[in-house]
């Protein structure tokens, strides 16, 4: 069980086909309770090592500043919008 205020989703990918607007939207739809941070994995390889990322795209649930839980692939958006409400209710 998630606890604590959610810090942040990190949205890690590389490919520039990929259109980052709609998970900025989902998040959006949270008004504040998340933050995003999207991350190009081939600039910051550091930071794809030190969270395990093996393939992209990637979400990050990160509370506390561990990985609760982690999306992997590319999701709809119902999909996605269901992974990020389940992350902040698990969080209350």
């Amino acid at each position: 069980m998630l606890r604590g205020k959610l810090e942040r989703i990190e949205l890690v990918r590389s490919l520039p086909d990929v259109d980052p607007a709609e998970s900025s939207h989902v998040v959006g739809e949270q008004k504040g309770k998340v933050k995003l941070a999207k991350v190009d994995i081939d600039e910051h390889s550091d930071l794809a090592l030190h969270y395990e990322v093996a393939s992209v795209p990637v979400l990050l649930a990160i509370r506390n500043g561990k990985v609760e839980q982690r999306l992997v692939g590319l999701q709809d958006t119902d999909k996605l919008r269901n992974w990020v409400e389940n992350v902040v209710k698990e969080g209350k």
